[in-house]
């Protein structure tokens, strides 16, 4: 009997299974369910409606059951395709799960990582910067975000990290230049593309205009004078938008 169920699942998987049998005896009613059956009847005891319950529940089961791998496989081809890395960590602190993405990250094989601690301290919905070093002596800075879900029954928390690397070292650059202009003798504005004026350095603040509020966010005619402006800076600035260096000099 056994072996007839694990015959028509390979025949067929998809097709619902329900057992019927002379003896009432839960062994077999476990062993069956066990191999892949979905119910159990005993012929004695079974009645029309009954059957017809049974079959249809065992057909919506199995429905569902095939929906939710669906959705798992799905799922789970996202996370191994996923750009960032993704690690399941357990109550414990040790990883149950990690994607390629994570292998990279970290300089470590699957079977490196799968039991290892994480290593890091996670709060469900939370985020955080985290320093990473591989085990090839490389360094990353991510960008983890945490959530919890189910998993087999059991809460665990997923980090997904993001490698922000290149974004810290952009903004470390752009902080250095900032702190240059910043201390800089030269009278240095920033104009936009609708020529108004969105940053100056403390030399033109405090050489050009006596305030502040008196160049950010206003056109730059309006800082410098119509006139001034209309001779000797908008036709510099105009030819600067498509992104082409130009150099004026003029006294006012």
């Amino acid at each position: 009997r056994l072996e007839a169920i694990a015959r028509l699942q390979q025949l067929a998987s998809s097709a619902p299974v329900v057992v019927f049998s002379d003896t009432a005896a839960s062994e077999l009613f476990l062993n069956a369910v066990r191999n892949g059956a979905d119910d159990v009847l005993i012929k004695d005891r079974m009645n029309a409606d009954m059957l017809n319950r049974v079959l249809r529940t065992a057909i919506e089961r199995k429905r569902f059951r095939e929906a939710q791998f669906r959705e798992r496989s799905y799922l789970g081809r996202l996370i191994a395709k996923n750009v960032d890395a993704m690690v399941a960590v357990g109550p414990r602190g040790n990883i149950r799960f990690a994607n390629p993405a994570a292998e990279r990250m970290f300089g470590r094989t699957l079977g490196e990582l799968i039991g290892a601690p994480f290593g890091f301290p996670l709060t469900a919905g939370e985020n955080a910067e985290v320093d990473i070093f591989s085990g090839q002596g490389g360094r990353a800075v991510a960008e983890m975000r945490v959530v919890e879900f189910d998993w087999s029954n059991e809460k665990i928390l997923l980090a997904s990290l993001r490698d922000i690397s290149d974004r810290k070292k952009s903004e470390e650059r752009l902080r250095r230049y900032q702190r240059i202009v910043a201390s800089s003798s030269d009278l240095i504005v920033l104009v936009d593309r609708d020529l108004v004026c969105r940053e100056a350095n403390d030399a033109f603040l405090n050489g050009y205009p006596p305030n502040r509020l008196h160049v950010i966010g206003r056109p730059a005619a309006a800082v410098f004078g119509e006139d001034v402006f209309n001779e000797h800076l908008k036709t510099g600035l105009e030819r600067s938008l498509p992104g082409r260096d130009h150099h004026h000099q003029c006294w006012m």
